[in-house]
C-alpha cells in the first residue's frame, strides 16, 4: 500500500541535536501517572483516539529518545497518528488544546532554562506537524471530490464515468487494487463486472453487499474477485445505491476509520448521482434525436401535403373556375343588353378569384422554384412584397450554379417566412436581401430597418413558432442560423446551409405536371377561347354542355 509523501520537511530538521540530548534527560519526569492524568484531562476519548493522542505528545518523544531513537522517527510517528486523529473524527481544537496543556505541565517539571527551551521547540514542531496532518486529510478528501467532479464532466458514457470515478476513489483510499461491479438489471444478486475473473456470478450471503463492509483476508463471502481471496489482507466493500458496488483490496489488515467511511459513502452518493445524470442525459439526447427525426418527417410531410393540395386546387378548383369564367363570358356576349353589366361584374369577380387562387397555389407549391430555380423564386417573392408594401428592396443574388432541390426549397421557405414577418410586423421602409454561395454553403441574409423586437420576448411569446421553426429547419439540414434584433433597430436574419451537391449551371428540366400548372395559371387573365389554351377540364365542361343541349 503506497503512503503519501510528507508535504512539509520533517520537523526534526527544525531542531538541533542538542535539543534531543536535553529532552532525553526529562525521561524520569514523564511517568505513567503523568500520562494517565493527561489523557484523563483531555476529555472523553475512545481507545483509538487515546492511543493516537498519546503517540504525539512530547512525552512520547522523550521516551523514544531515551530508548536510543531519533527525532525523525518520532515525527514520522506524529504525522501518521495526526492523520489517524483526523480520520477518527477528533476536532483539531481537541487535539492542539491538550497538547499545549501537556507542554505547559512538562515545562513546569523542567529543571533549567535549557530544558524549558527544548520543550518549547519540541511542542511547536509537534503542533506544526499535527496541523499539517489534519490539512493532509482534508486536502485528500478535497482532491477526491474534485476528481469525481472532473470525471463526471469528462465522461461521455457510463462505463467511462465508472472507470474514472473508481480510479479517483482508489487513489484516496490508497488501495492496491480496485473493482467496480454493476448489479444486474433484474435487481438480484447476480453481478456484472469489468473484471474478466468476476463476471456474471452469484454471491453467497449477498444480502450484506447492500451495505458497507470491511472484510479481512479470511472472510471471502462477499469478496467478488476470487483472486483476492487468500492473497489480500483486507477488502473494503462500498455499495453505490442500486447501481453496484466498489471493492478495494489491501495487502494487510487496514480497517477504515470513521472519517474515511463517511468520505467513501459521500463519494458513493456522488457517483450514483453522476450516473443518474449521465443516464438522463443519454435519454434526453435520444429523445432530442427522435424529436429531430420527427420534425424532419413532419416537414417532409408538410411539403408533400402542400404539393397535393396545390395540385388538387389546380386540377379541380382552378379548372372549374376557368370554365365558369368562360361560361360567363359566353353568356355576357349572348345576353340582352340590360344583363350584360351584371354578367361582366360576375366575370371580373371570377377573374379575381382565379388570381387569388393562383397566388395561393404559388404559396403552397412554388412552381417557379421548380421551373426557373431559386434566384427567380426569390425575385418573385421580393416583387410580390414590393407590390403589396411601400418598401424599398435591395436584392443581391450570386449563385454560380443550380442549388439542390431540398436546399433550394429550405432557402425558399426561410425567405418566405422572413418576408412574411417583414410584411406583418416590421413596418420597415428598406429591406436588404442577399443570396450567395461560398465554401460549399448557401448563405442567406435578410435585414430590415423596422421596429424590431426583443429576442427574449419573442422566445416567451405563446403560440409563436416562426423563429423556432426556422432554427429547427436549418439545424436539421446541418446549417446554422443567427437572428439579431433590438427594439427600434430592425431585424437581421442570417443563415448558412450546406450544399450537399452543387450542380453545374444548366437548363432546368421541370416536371411536366409542374410545367403544365405554370402554363395554366398564367392563362387566368387571357382570353381562354383559343382552343390551344383550353384545359382538359374546360373542354370536358364544354362537351357536357353540348351534350345537355342535344
Amino acid at each position: 500500500m503506497a503512503t503519501p509523501e510528507p508535504v512539509l520537511a520533517h520537523a526534526a530538521q527544525l531542531l538541533s541535536p542538542e535539543v534531543g540530548r536535553t529532552l532525553a534527560a526529562l525521561v524520569r519526569a514523564v511517568t505513567p501517572s503523568f500520562e494517565r492524568e493527561f489523557l484523563r484531562n483531555a476529555g472523553p476519548l475512545k481507545p483509538l483516539q487515546k492511543r493516537a493522542l498519546a503517540a504525539v505528545t512530547p512525552g512520547a518523544a522523550i521516551r523514544l529518545l531515551a530508548a536510543g531513537g531519533n527525532l525523525s522517527d518520532f515525527f514520522e510517528q506524529v504525522e501518521y497518528n495526526g492523520r489517524r486523529l483526523a480520520k477518527l473524527d477528533l476536532p483539531p481544537a481537541e487535539v492542539l488544546g491538550p497538547l499545549r496543556e501537556y507542554a505547559r505541565r512538562l515545562d513546569a517539571l523542567a529543571r533549567d532554562k535549557a530544558c524549558q527551551a527544548a520543550c518549547e521547540q519540541l511542542n511547536f514542531a509537534i503542533l506544526l506537524t499535527v496541523s499539517n496532518a489534519f490539512h493532509q486529510v482534508g486536502e485528500a478528501e478535497t482532491a477526491m471530490f474534485s476528481g469525481l467532479a472532473r470525471a463526471e464532466l469528462d465522461a461521455r458514457a457510463v462505463p467511462e464515468l465508472l472507470e474514472s470515478a473508481l480510479a479517483v476513489v482508489a487513489r484516496y483510499s490508497r488501495a492496491d487494487e480496485a473493482r467496480f461491479y454493476r448489479f444486474d438489471e433484474s435487481g438480484g444478486v447476480r453481478l456484472v463486472s469489468a473484471s474478466p475473473t468476476a463476471s456474471g456470478f452469484r454471491v453467497r450471503g449477498a444480502a450484506g453487499i447492500w451495505r458497507p463492509r470491511y472484510l479481512d483476508g479470511k472472510d471471502c463471502r462477499m469478496v467478488l474477485d476470487p483472486d483476492w481471496c487468500g492473497r489480500m489482507g483486507a477488502c473494503w466493500s462500498v455499495p453505490v445505491g442500486t447501481l453496484g458496488v466498489m471493492q478495494f483490496a489491501f495487502p494487510r489488515k487496514y480497517p477504515w476509520l470513521p472519517r474515511e467511511l463517511r468520505a467513501l459513502l459521500s463519494a458513493s452518493e456522488h457517483i450514483l448521482l453522476a450516473w443518474q445524470k449521465q443516464r438522463l442525459a443519454a435519454e434526453l439526447r435520444d429523445r432530442e434525436q427522435r424529436l429531430r427525426e420527427l420534425t424532419g418527417h413532419m416537414a417532409q410531410t408538410e411539403e408533400r401535403e402542400r404539393l397535393r393540395i396545390g395540385r388538387e386546387l389546380h386540377d379541380e378548383t382552378g379548372q372549374v373556375l376557368l370554365y365558369l369564367r368562360l361560361k360567363l363570358e359566353m353568356l355576357e356576349k349572348a345576353a340582352p343588353e340590360e344583363l350584360r353589366p351584371s354578367l361582366a361584374e360576375a366575370r371580373e369577380l371570377m377573374a379575381n378569384m382565379v388570381t387569388d387562387l393562383r397566388r395561393l397555389i404559388a404559396d403552397l407549391t412554388p412552381t417557379v422554384l421548380e421551373t426557373a430555380g431559386l434566384p427567380a423564386a426569390v425575385r418573385q417573392l421580393a416583387n410580390r412584397l414590393r407590390r403589396t408594401q411601400k418598401i424599398y428592396i435591395r436584392l443581391q443574388v450570386q449563385l454560380p450554379g443550380e442549388v439542390p432541390q431540398e436546399t433550394a426549397l429550405l432557402a425558399y421557405r426561410l425567405m418566405q417566412e422572413c418576408l412574411s414577418n417583414v410584411a406583418r410586423h416590421s413596418s420597415a421602409k428598406r429591406l436588404n436581401i442577399s443570396l450567395s454561395s461560398a465554401d460549399g454553403s448557401l448563405r442567406l441574409s435578410v435585414k430590415d430597418d423596422g421596429v424590431g423586437f426583443r429576442m427574449a420576448d419573442a422566445a416567451r411569446k405563446q403560440g409563436s413558432f416562426g423563429l423556432a421553426g426556422m432554427r429547427e429547419r436549418v439545424t436539421l439540414a446541418g446549417g446554422r442560423i443567427a437572428i439579431e434584433s433590438q427594439p427600434g433597430k430592425g431585424c437581421c436574419v442570417k443563415a448558412v446551409i450546406p450544399l450537399t451537391d452543387v450542380i453545374p449551371n444548366k437548363a432546368p428540366h421541370p416536371p411536366k405536371r409542374a410545367a403544365a400548372a405554370a402554363r395554366s395559371t398564367r392563362n387566368n387573365g387571357e382570353n381562354p377561347s383559343t382552343a390551344g389554351r383550353r384545359s382538359h377540364a374546360v373542354q370536358a365542361g364544354c362537351a357536357a354542355t353540348a351534350e345537355r343541349r342535344t
